[in-house]
């Protein structure tokens, strides 16, 4: 058995979560739990669906448009900031990298996007922490951090999925597996058994679905919208 201790690639975590859920959250809970080390897998594997954002905006020469309200894709799952589902014209050509007007509303939207994903696991680990007693868990602030970032892991990944239409599909993947890592993520770090488990997760992604068309709708107030 590998040392939980011992330093591990964003690359290693990310595949042990994805493919071996129950490996990964038994070295997590032998370990510290580390800030650090969190914010870290949250920094870099959330600059993907920003990325793909930003090509699937400017490259494509697509003006988004929602096709739905904000839809919170996984309790704890950083990307449920996506906010809408986005549609990009699949005829139409790459726009030029000297378009300098598409190229800054890309931008805007990507950042947004990556700002937003902060702000949101912020949000969610705050509401498990304060409602994991009432499901029979521990309060437990770092941990609740924990399960909300690694937890997301494969929603993260998937959101390669924004940059078209057609990888879309990708993200309905990532958001079920999330699901189903974060439960297991309540259950080994917060200690609540897993029917109590089960039902926390869907008080959270309820609450989700409320709080971040709100978060969505005052970002969009500041001058920086979600879709561009």
């Amino acid at each position: 058995m590998p040392n939980p201790h011992a330093p591990r690639s964003i690359l290693s975590e990310a595949l042990d979560l994805v493919l071996r859920p129950d490996t990964a959250w038994d070295a997590l809970g032998r370990a510290p739990l580390d800030l650090p080390r969190m914010w870290r897998h949250l920094m870099i594997l959330g600059a993907i669906g920003p990325l793909a954002l930003l090509m699937g905006t400017w490259l494509f020469n697509s003006d988004i448009i929602p096709i739905g309200q904000a839809l919170p894709l996984a309790a704890g799952s950083p990307m449920s900031s996506a906010v809408s589902a986005f549609v990009f014209p699949l005829d139409l050509p790459l726009r030029a990298p000297a378009n300098a007007p598409g190229l800054l509303t890309a931008v805007k939207s990507a950042v947004a996007l990556y700002a937003a994903q902060g702000a949101i696991v912020l949000l969610t680990a705050g509401l498990i922490w304060l409602l994991a007693p009432y499901c029979r868990g521990r309060r437990d602030g770092r941990a609740a951090l924990a399960v909300v970032i690694y937890g997301s892991t494969p929603l993260l990944l998937s959101a390669i999925g924004l940059v078209r239409v057609s990888f879309t599909l990708l993200l309905a993947v990532g958001m079920l597996h999330s699901c189903v890592i974060t439960q297991r993520g309540v259950r080994r770090l917060l200690g609540a058994p897993g029917d109590e488990a089960s039902m926390l997760l869907g008080i959270i992604v309820m609450a989700l679905y409320v709080l971040i068309p709100i978060l969505a709708y005052l970002t969009t107030m500041a001058g920086v919208p979600l879709t561009g």
